[in-house]
């Protein structure tokens, strides 16, 4: 009976470790658009049809968009600035968002440099959600259906944008990915090209790199999330303070 209860343990610290998640549709307003549409897809791993795997490495110039995400995909959404823009996240379509060990922050971020997203300082955040009365943003997105709304800035200069979604797993937190490969934070950006047709004069202040704003040092990226102080995590989420128009 030990055995198989050592087996059985084994088997789910496995599939928590191999299960993660991505966006998987996006809606303006509540309205959903078709699936994957505008989303520029990570790169397929072996054996699976839509990549919902991490990054781990913050040098990688990945971290921007997830592997493949540099790729312009055909189809534009339009929107207006104002508009409620919702991320809709799963583990695999129909299955769940993603394990209930992925605890950490959620961010979302906006650059007009479609075609330079590794660029120095071309993108903006514009909302996160931290730890607030010991719940991670995870769990909320969670809560919420795997729904992930943001408000798409007032007065927003029209044209072209990526609007990047990304949440900071932090389940194996308690180890730096640069001293140990196997661990480490893990981030799930994805890119959504998104169309600006009606708005103002406002541009975003470009304040935030992919790679480099996300580091070692960055405070909360070490977290031992296990720890019986999680009040202790610092509450602004990675990628700096919320751009307020």
């Amino acid at each position: 009976m030990k055995g198989l209860f050592s087996l059985l343990s084994f088997s789910a610290l496995f599939l928590s470790a191999a299960a993660h998640t991505t966006v998987w549709y996006v809606a303006i307003n509540g309205v959903q658009q078709a699936k994957h549409v505008g989303i520029r897809k990570p790169d397929n791993a072996p054996g699976v049809n839509y990549n919902n795997s991490p990054v781990k490495d913050l040098k990688s110039n990945d971290i921007a968009c997830n592997r493949g995400g540099s790729r312009e995909v055909p189809k534009w959404i339009d929107a207006n600035a104002g508009d409620d823009l919702t991320f809709i996240w799963y583990l695999n379509q129909g299955d769940d968002i993603m394990p209930s060990s992925h605890k950490g922050p959620v961010m979302a971020f906006l650059t007009p440099e479609i075609n330079n997203i590794n660029g120095a300082n071309v993108w903006t955040k514009i909302w996160e959600d931290g730890l607030v009365n010991g719940v991670f943003g995870t769990e909320r997105l969670m809560r919420n259906q795997g729904k992930q709304t943001v408000k798409i800035p007032a007065g927003l200069k029209p044209g072209k944008y990526l609007f990047r979604a990304d949440m900071a797993a932090l389940h194996e937190a308690d180890v730096l990915y640069s001293r140990n490969s196997a661990r480490g934070t893990q981030f799930y950006p994805n890119c959504i090209q998104i169309n600006i047709v009606n708005g103002g004069n406002v541009e975003a202040p470009k304040q935030v790199s992919f790679p480099g704003t996300y580091h070692d040092g960055m405070p909360g990226l070490l977290y031992n999330i296990w720890s019986p102080y999680l009040s202790n995590y610092p509450v602004p989420a990675p990628g700096g303070p919320v751009w307020k128009p």
